[in-house]
């Protein structure tokens, strides 16, 4: 995986994985993406501790923790070190009328002919959350932006929701995408703006 991504000089990485050792032989897959101009993002975890999971973790990778669908951080969600940016990743715990789940593709295999089923499905976690974050760096890329200034526009854009600048529950903050988009329209005077943010 990584080595394809290198090898295709792929902008943005996801990873929807989190575990508490940290193999060498992935961190210099990921350095080497990283060298190659790759943003790397990874799901923070959901062991719902501050403890370090990788590769989040990682000083070259983007960490995701998981807020609800009021910006609450999940009871599920890692804090502290694994998180550099929050956003949307689903509680199930809140039941079936406030739309707790992120919609997600997921299969099961059917008992009688082993074959899976693919359905859509409400589900929660950083793997949910990772998916918004890289989504919007890759919308940014899209623009024009390289990788490294698509990440600033996150950094820039997102809501400070726990204490001021960074913190180790929230990171830099909650994502928000369409801000990002916007003020990197407005800031390169792309004529797209119109169709996005009309004046």
């Amino acid at each position: 995986g990584l080595g394809m991504a290198t090898n295709v000089e792929a902008d943005v990485v996801t990873m929807a994985l989190a575990m508490p050792h940290h193999p060498t032989s992935l961190l210099h897959a990921l350095r080497t993406a990283r060298d190659h101009g790759a943003l790397l993002v990874a799901a923070a975890g959901n062991e719902g501790t501050d403890q370090a999971l990788f590769p989040a973790a990682w000083p070259v990778v983007i960490g995701v923790g998981a807020c609800d669908n009021l910006g609450t951080p999940t009871a599920y969600t890692q804090i502290g070190p694994s998180v550099n940016i929050m956003a949307p990743g689903g509680d199930l715990s809140w039941g079936t009328s406030a739309e707790p789940g992120i919609l997600s593709e997921s299969f099961e295999i059917d008992p009688v002919s082993l074959q899976p089923v693919w359905s859509y499905a409400p589900r929660e976690g950083t793997s949910m959350a990772v998916a918004h974050v890289a989504a919007a760096a890759a919308a940014l890329v899209s623009l024009g932006a390289d990788p490294d200034r698509a990440w600033s526009y996150l950094v820039d854009t997102a809501y400070d929701a726990g204490a001021p600048r960074f913190d180790p529950v929230y990171g830099h903050g909650l994502l928000r995408a369409g801000d990002a988009v916007v003020e990197y329209l407005r800031d390169t005077r792309d004529p797209r703006l119109d169709r996005v943010a009309p004046s």
